[in-house]
């Protein structure tokens, strides 16, 4: 056993020698192969292989970039790519300072160019967040400008409705002391007719006194005639009632029919209205696209709201012709509602003064005849009127002194008569007002004088008669002259 050991170990030991043997060779020969290899590669394929070695991401190489382009070697953004002009920008760099030009990196230039391109990212955030931040002291400049501009604007409206608050009063004062002095004359003069009456009454007692000595013959025949009058009254009287209550029968009936038409009506949709009438207009299909199947969208002329209601209807020159449609009033939403310039004749319907939120009606233009309906006085909401340039006729409808929100009222050029209405002088604000071009007679109402907001007054050409209240002077080109070359003259002060 002993012999067999000593054997064993002399066979491993010389076994490890050989082993180790063939490392050293092989060890050897790897090293000379290296060596030989290395002598023969080029510069820029050891630097190719340096580089590698680096292992450089996106992020290094756009440092590295960002500090070439600081130092003036790298005109573009930096990408994350070792693109050909970032490895000339490099080689530049290495020239400047005098290292190799592989435009290859390497442990020493990569450490330099990433602190430079690290302190000049941290510039590049220093210099945005002052920019920033003057940015911000510029708005937060620009917000305190306009925050007095709007101060003072809004002190100097104040002001202003101030100053025309004291103009107002002061009118309004004025007016009530020529009203007092009015109203005092008027006294006198009711007292002075008073007592005349007084005395003609007491003339005419005792001349019926003697008239009833005179007639007392004649009372029983009177009594007779009273009698057969009275009786020959009451029967022309029964046949009256007979006649107005078939009357109130057949106009209880109609307003029934009515009624009905008037719900039917009122039940339709935006559409249907609109449909219905466009039934009403001659020569509309050449301008107008409404169709069923289509969206009101589309509709010529058509405003929808946000509810897909009808809102405003603009039909000026459309060349359309025919009738003022009735059933536009079923357009409860209707704000806008324009006809100008059209060929449109008849009435104006009364229907129209159902529009509760219509702000602007403008039927000028047209061959529109008959009076203005008083209806119109319901449109509380109304801003322009204009109704020019039409056949319309009779007298201006009161009613319209009650639109309060009325800012312009254009009636020239129609057929209108009778006297202007002292109750247009309540629109206070009023801006504009032309009836010039009509038949209108009677004096300019002292209420006008009254329209603090009034810009244009036009009153020429009509029948007009008096003198120019002293308020309204600065219109009197406007005013004069009348029908004829008739001219007003100015008011003298009381």
């Amino acid at each position: 056993m002993d012999v067999v050991g000593e054997l064993w170990r002399r066979i491993s030991r010389r076994h490890l020698f050989y082993s180790l043997a063939v490392l050293v060779l092989a060890t050897s020969a790897v090293v000379v192969v290296l060596v030989s290899r290395s002598r023969s590669l080029t510069p820029e394929e050891r630097a190719v292989a340096a580089e590698a070695e680096l292992e450089l991401g996106p992020e290094s190489i756009a440092l590295v970039e960002r500090a070439l382009a600081e130092e003036g070697y790298y005109g573009r953004e930096p990408d994350g790519e070792m693109e050909p002009d970032a490895r000339a920008a490099l080689r530049a760099w290495q020239a400047e300072r005098g290292a190799e030009e592989t435009g290859y990196l390497d442990g020493a230039s990569l450490s330099a160019l990433l602190a430079a391109g690290r302190e000049a990212e941290r510039r590049a955030q220093a210099e945005q967040s002052e920019a920033e931040r003057l940015a911000e002291v510029e708005r937060q400049a620009e917000l305190q400008r306009l925050e007095e501009a709007e101060r003072r604007a809004a002190q100097a409206e104040r002001l202003a409705a101030q100053r025309l608050a004291e103009a107002q009063r002061l009118a309004e004062a004025q007016r009530l002391a020529e009203q007092e002095r009015i109203e005092a004359e008027q006294r006198a003069e009711a007292e002075r007719l008073e007592e005349e009456r007084l005395v003609q009454e007491e003339a005419r007692r005792l001349e019926e006194e003697r008239r009833a000595q005179a007639e007392r013959g004649e009372a029983a025949r009177l009594a007779e005639a009273r009698r057969r009058a009275e009786e020959e009254r009451r029967a022309e009287a029964e046949r009256r009632e007979a006649e107005m209550l078939a009357a109130a029968q057949r106009l209880a009936e109609a307003q029934r029919v009515a009624e009905a038409q008037a719900a039917a009506e009122a039940a339709e949709s935006d559409p249907d209205a609109l449909l219905a009438a466009a039934s009403a207009l001659v020569g509309a299909t050449g301008r107008l696209n409404w169709r069923r199947n289509a969206n009101l969208v589309t509709w010529t002329g058509v405003a929808i709201g946000r509810q897909g209601q009808v809102t405003g209807l603009d039909l000026g020159r459309q060349n359309l012709s025919g009738s003022l449609p009735r059933r536009l009033a079923n357009l409860d939403d209707l704000t806008y509602l324009s006809f100008f310039g059209n060929r449109l004749s008849g009435p104006v319907p009364p229907e129209i003064g159902s529009l509760s939120k219509l702000t602007v009606l403008y039927l000028e233009g047209n061959q529109l005849s008959g009076p203005i309906p008083e209806e119109l006085g319901s449109l509380h909401e109304l801003e322009d009127l204009y109704a020019d340039n039409n056949r319309l006729s009779g007298a201006i409808p009161s009613e319209l002194g009650r639109l309060t929100k009325l800012k312009r009222l254009r009636l020239h050029n129609n057929r209108l008569t009778g006297e202007i209405p002292p109750d247009l002088g309540n629109l206070s604000d009023l801006e504009l007002l032309t009836l010039n071009g009509n038949q209108l007679s009677g004096e300019i109402p002292e209420t006008f004088e009254n329209l603090g907001s009034l810009r244009r007054l036009a009153l020429r050409d009509n029948l007009l008669t008096g003198c120019i209240p002293r308020g309204l002077r600065r219109f009197e080109s406007e005013i004069n002259p009348q029908r004829n070359g008739v001219r007003l003259p100015r008011c003298q002060a009381p």
